[in-house]
């Protein structure tokens, strides 16, 4: 059972407008999302032809800045659609929709890790080459955030909404130059839609970066956490199939990011139990599956006593991630 009505393709193109060019938003930095033709031996020179092959579409590549350390062959690209009625619209949606299942689907006891390959559907009336320019001014981080970091991946349709929550729609949307309209799949498997406020027949020149407060950088970069935490937590409710009544992705973003700022307060007191990423997102996630686990005797003994559930061979206790659904069968043994 699915969490929300899944969209459907009726659904994307009433989302987009049938007088603009579609371009599908494709990040394959974890993998493409069509195979390749010999895609082992396939050198990086040849990797347009080859997608071009793939997709029989044209393709435009999102040439990334120098200082992003990224082959080529891992830089975003475009896929120019034929209007509303190509049929990689809804074989598009089908893959993205699988990405999200396949995040989803070890619920708590998964990783909430999975390619999200289909960054969106994009709109303009302007030449593909500009979206792209566009789409790589945005992919930079702004030289004002002070950070190592170089690569703001929008291309990923999760990066891409989560930025959006932390800055804003309309100084996002004011930063799409180019770009009419983004249409996604968001964490809940809903179809989301970011236009600017006007679009015009102007000439634009590729912005530099999206400006954000330091505040707003440290927010954004708990996106990593907050997925994989929101995919286990949304993923065991479809495994017991009790969907979220009328689910909106922003409040599960702050309820999300509330019970990471617990898995911190429970970090402290169990340090043993949190010794990687996956277990801060598996408390969040068992935070936001029983609210009242952390309150409970027993779980708080059973994590407490370091000879419990230790690993078979070993002297190290198991860490939240291997022992969450162990801790949920004893909170739930002791409420019968």
């Amino acid at each position: 059972m699915n969490l929300l009505t899944e969209a459907s393709l009726a659904d994307l193109t009433t989302a987009l407008d049938p007088i603009d060019s579609v371009y599908l938003l494709v990040d394959p930095l974890l993998g493409e999302p069509v195979p390749l033709a010999d895609a082992q031996n396939l050198a990086a020179s040849a990797v347009q032809g080859a997608r071009e092959l793939a997709w029989v579409r044209p393709i435009i590549p999102v040439v990334l800045h120098s200082q992003i350390t990224l082959p080529a062959h891992l830089h975003p690209y475009l896929v120019e659609l034929d209007g509303l009625s190509d049929v990689w619209l809804g074989l598009s949606l089908e893959i993205a929709q699988g990405e999200l299942q396949a995040a989803q689907s070890g619920g708590l006891a998964g990783t909430g890790a999975a390619t999200h390959a289909i960054g969106g559907w994009l709109q303009s009336g302007r030449p593909a080459q500009e979206l792209a320019q566009q789409l790589a001014s945005l992919s930079n981080v702004h030289p004002l955030v002070s950070t190592p970091a170089r690569y703001q991946r929008i291309a990923d349709r999760r990066v891409f909404d989560w930025l959006r929550h932390v800055v804003g729609d309309a100084p996002l949307a004011a930063e799409f130059g180019p770009i009419y309209r983004w249409v996604y799949l968001d964490a809940l498997g809903q179809l989301a839609c970011l236009e600017r406020a006007t679009a015009t027949t102007e000439t634009f020149c590729a912005t530099s970066s999206i400006p954000m407060q330091p505040v707003e950088w440290r927010r954004f970069m708990q996106g990593r956490a907050l997925h994989t935490t929101l995919a286990r937590w949304l993923g065991q409710l479809r495994i017991k199939q009790a969907p979220l009544s009328r689910a909106i992705t922003a409040e599960c973003y702050e309820r999300t990011e509330n019970a990471l700022a617990l898995a911190a307060s429970a970090a402290m007191r169990w340090p043993a139990r949190f010794k990687t990423p996956e277990d801060w997102s598996a408390w969040a996630a068992l935070t936001l599956l029983h609210p009242a686990l952390l309150e409970n005797s027993d779980v708080q003994r059973l994590l407490e006593l370091p000879g419990e559930y230790q690993e078979l061979g070993g002297d190290v206790p198991q860490t939240m991630h291997t022992l969450c659904l162990s801790l949920v069968a004893e909170y739930r043994k002791n409420l019968s």
